[in-house]
């Protein structure tokens, strides 16, 4: 055997090897509930939310920990009943931290498994240019090998990773070792509506309140320092900028062509941070294109009795927020849901 031949057979072992480690197969369930960021879990609710509950989902709320705990679904459904005389089953899937790959992780999910009627996604005052960090954890074997390459700086990690996660996740299938419980549970299962509003709790069973009000004075010194961290808003020079934003545009095409075809509207609530731009900023609206958007958190950005943190707004933040999210929607889109004998109460 010559030495090129010798080579050649060892590197097609080797990709066939990588093939038969990707095409393992896996418990999903279980990898949704292999998601933990920091002491909190949401993962694993959204899949059960979709898979197991056959509530309908009306509107699908889709962001970061911005909408998680800034938008409370079971008023929106309150509102909007009562300003149309229609009720709705709204879901919030908004997962922590920012990445339109993951926004189009929890659409796809969405759409494989309900009819909406609605996706609501979060826009900020900066779109992230990073991928988000669970996206490996959490997406299909096609949608890794189908992530972009240019300008992605989590495509190598994810790659290479691949392999690998797919071995663990088959190994704890067969040993039948779930990272949270084996099957669904209805009696531990946390319902249609997750509203953490009110407050989160954590995995080890604390309670963190939301109706905290900070002083003027700390939310001004967070403001400035963050402000500091986020002065450029391109930073490839002028050639080059139709590329500094180009992940998020390809995610989110991806999701407006999945909506299409559905025949699902696509809306977008605009939630700034504490003292920053009342207006969506131009490199985003050149993201949104012609969906619907509602700046829900404009009259807030100077109220610091609103604001949990500089991102986050507290108990009485979400209150307002929602209720001018529930204007938003009733307004354009008037005819979600069905029929209502009568309305939610508080």
């Amino acid at each position: 055997m010559t030495r090129i031949r010798f080579l050649l057979l060892t590197f097609l072992g080797i990709v066939v090897g990588i093939a038969g480690l990707v095409a393992l197969p896996h418990n999903r369930y279980w990898r949704f509930q292999e998601h933990q960021l920091a002491d909190t879990r949401k993962a694993d609710w959204i899949y059960e939310r979709l898979n197991f509950d056959d509530t309908p989902v009306d509107i699908a709320l889709i962001g970061t920990s911005r909408m998680a705990g800034g938008i409370s679904g079971p008023q929106i459904e309150r509102d909007y009943c009562r300003l149309t005389g229609r009720r709705v089953n709204v879901a919030n899937l908004a997962m922590p931290q920012f990445g339109r790959n993951m926004d189009y992780i929890m659409v796809k999910e969405l759409l494989d498994t309900k009819s909406p009627g609605l996706i609501m996604l979060q826009a900020t005052e900066v779109e992230g240019r990073r991928p988000h960090p669970g996206f490996l954890t959490l997406a299909d074997v096609s949608d890794i090998l189908r992530a972009p390459m240019l300008i992605n700086l989590g495509w190598p990690a994810d790659i290479s990773s691949l392999p690998g996660r797919q071995l663990a996740m088959a190994i704890d299938t067969l040993r039948g070792q779930a990272p949270v419980r084996r099957v669904f549970d209805p009696d531990v299962y946390a319902g249609p509506d997750m509203d953490r509003t009110k407050g989160i709790t954590l995995t080890d069973g604390t309670f963190e309140a939301r109706d905290v009000v900070r002083s003027k004075t700390e939310l001004d010194e967070e403001a400035k320092r963050r402000r500091w961290m986020m002065s450029r808003t391109y930073l490839l020079p002028g050639p080059l900028r139709p590329l500094e934003y180009r992940l998020s545009r390809v995610y989110l095409n991806r999701i407006y062509d999945m909506a299409d075809r559905r025949d699902v509207s696509v809306g977008f609530a605009y939630m700034p941070g504490y003292t920053f731009v009342r207006d969506l900023p131009a490199h985003i609206a050149g993201l949104i294109g012609d969906h619907r958007v509602l700046p829900i958190n404009s009259e807030l950005v100077e109220d610091h009795r609103m604001w949990l943190d500089v991102n986050h707004v507290n108990t009485f933040g979400a209150r307002h927020s929602t209720a001018r999210l529930s204007e938003g929607i009733a307004k354009n889109w008037p005819e979600l849901g069905e029929p209502a004998r009568s309305c939610p109460e508080s």
